[in-house]
């Protein structure tokens, strides 16, 4: 959550932000999970939560670590090839989005003879993939499902270390995701947390 510049300005926790104006400010960083209803907050002050391969991370492996049951649905702020690696290892099994662009390496084909149509989406790849980073290939594959939004003719990634659900499924659940965006703006509209209260 960024700051106002006047509530920026009087908090007493939080870090620092870099860029050159807002250099002065402080920002805290809320990641919330949410299952029908709220299961989990965690609050972050400190300047090593900036990113969200830390934060993000950290709040899905603390919650219910023991439950790998529970598919653990998030937005593209984890980028750390070795973050899914620990997925993986811990048996966490997720889904989440990616960027069309980044590096990939095909290993096999989930055959997609025709394109799957879901309400908004084509669906017209679903294969296992090594990701790669600028200094490493990811330890495990990853199964990767392309798209392409019917109404903008977008085209949208989706990465999972689910084998079992057909592909439409793994669009779904992520689909399942915007109920946290509809909290959200609950808490700032009903709520009235867009503004903080304490400053301390």
């Amino acid at each position: 959550m960024y700051c106002g510049s006047q509530s920026g300005k009087l908090l007493k926790v939080g870090y620092h932000l870099q860029a050159g104006d807002t250099a002065h400010l402080r920002q805290l960083k809320f990641t919330v999970g949410l299952s029908n209803l709220l299961i989990a907050v965690h609050f972050f002050n400190d300047q090593t939560h900036n990113s969200e391969n830390v934060a993000l991370k950290e709040a899905i492996l603390a919650l219910e670590p023991e439950n790998t049951e529970k598919i653990r649905v998030f937005d593209r702020g984890i980028t750390a090839r070795k973050t899914y690696d620990e997925f993986i290892e811990k048996n966490i099994p997720f889904v989440s989005r990616f960027n069309i662009k980044s590096k990939r390496q095909t290993v096999s084909d989930n055959q997609v003879l025709q394109p799957i149509d879901t309400d908004t989406l084509s669906i017209y790849s679903d294969s296992w993939v090594y990701l790669f980073s600028e200094r490493a290939r990811a330890k495990y594959p990853l199964r990767c499902i392309e798209s392409t939004r019917k109404e903008t003719n977008e085209h949208l990634v989706f990465i999972t270390n689910i084998k079992k659900l057909p592909a439409q499924d793994i669009t779904l659940l992520y689909k399942r995701r915007w109920d946290i965006e509809v909290f959200f703006k609950f808490l700032k509209q009903e709520l009235n947390f867009a503004h903080l209260i304490n400053r301390s």
